[in-house]
C-alpha cells in the first residue's frame, strides 16, 4: 500500500477528493489487473524485457524457470519454496 495525502481538491470520476485527506494506493492490486499487465508468459518478457536465465548465466531451455507463484501472507511469500543447492566449480588447492 501506498499512503498519500492530497494537497489541493480534486476530482476523480464522481469523487471530490477534499484538500488534506489521506488515501492508500493497493499497488499490489495494480500490478495484478489484467488490463493493465500481459497475462502471458511471453507477453511479460517482451513487456519488460526479461531475459531468463540460470544462477551460471547461460540461459534455460524448456521448463526449467523458477516458479514464482505466490500463496497468501504478509510478505507475499512463495508458493513453492527455492532450494538453492552449491556446486563446487574448482577443485579447493590445499
Amino acid at each position: 500500500m501506498l499512503a498519500r495525502k492530497s494537497i489541493e481538491d480534486c476530482q476523480i470520476d464522481n469523487y471530490t477528493i477534499p484538500e488534506g485527506s489521506l488515501f492508500f494506493v493497493n499497488l499490489w492490486s495494480i500490478g495484478r489487473d489484467p488490463k493493465e499487465v500481459p497475462t502471458t508468459l511471453a507477453a511479460m518478457i517482451q513487456c519488460f524485457n526479461w531475459k531468463v536465465v540460470d544462477l551460471e548465466g547461460v540461459e534455460m531451455k524448456g521448463n526449467n524457470l523458477v516458479d514464482m507463484f505466490e500463496r497468501p501472507g504478509l510478505t507475499a511469500p512463495r508458493a513453492h519454496d527455492l532450494f538453492c543447492v552449491s556446486v563446487a566449480r574448482c577443485s579447493p588447492v590445499s
